[in-house]
């Protein structure tokens, strides 16, 4: 069982206690270490309840799917780091096999957000 200080401190960041019920031990521990580590760094906080609302919506209901989800997230964000695409947008330019029709399109449609 968690203690309230444990899901007060959850809370206070922007994560939904809901988290705390289906998901073990580990990876909600993993979840809040690495907003404790980059709060300081970290710029989008407001990304977190995003991503407990995807939990959500997404039906990621078991601490298997959790903790994959989570960890997905803390890999392609650089750990919440990064929430736009690194990479050169040119690299997408004029790709027709990815729907780039258009002038622009490669730096348009460039990856946003943690996922």
């Amino acid at each position: 069982m968690y203690s309230v200080k444990f899901v007060r401190i959850i809370t206070q960041v922007g994560l939904h206690v809901y988290l705390l019920g289906e998901t073990n031990y580990g990876s909600i521990l993993y979840y809040y270490f690495l907003i404790k580590n980059y709060y300081a760094q970290c710029k989008h906080l407001e990304y977190l309840n995003n991503i407990s609302r995807a939990i959500e919506e997404g039906l990621i209901n078991t601490c298997v799917r959790k903790s994959t989800f989570l960890a997905q997230i803390a890999h392609e964000s650089g750990e919440l780091r990064y929430m736009t695409e690194l990479g050169s947008h040119t690299k997408y330019e004029g790709r027709k096999d990815l729907g780039n029709t258009q002038k622009g399109d490669g730096e348009r449609f460039k990856g946003r957000g943690p996922i």
